[in-house]
């Protein structure tokens, strides 16, 4: 069930490189590198590799949760002064 990516979800890879940039420009300074390990530590009691737990993301892991997310229920918010009513909507 967790088979490594291949060439055949180029999407996936892509997103993976962009997940672990955006991860490594999050904790760009000290204080923001700081923040992040003193909230690993509390969350999970150690430090995370970031870059191997965005690695052992498989398509079926994507799958699963778009599918979860799918399921749900929509909501809609909506704020300023020319947003719709419920009642206009349905």
């Amino acid at each position: 069930m967790n088979k490594p990516v291949s060439k055949s979800f180029p999407f996936l890879l892509s997103c993976r490189k962009n997940l672990k940039t955006a991860a490594l420009l999050a904790v760009d300074t000290g204080d923001a590198l700081a923040s992040e390990l003193g909230a690993q530590l509390a969350l999970v009691g150690s430090q995370v590799d970031t870059a191997k737990e965005v690695d052992a993301i498989t398509a079926a892991d994507v799958k699963s949760v778009a599918g979860r997310l799918l399921k749900g229920k929509l909501a809609l918010a909506t704020i300023g002064p020319n947003a719709p009513y419920l009642d206009d909507l349905v």
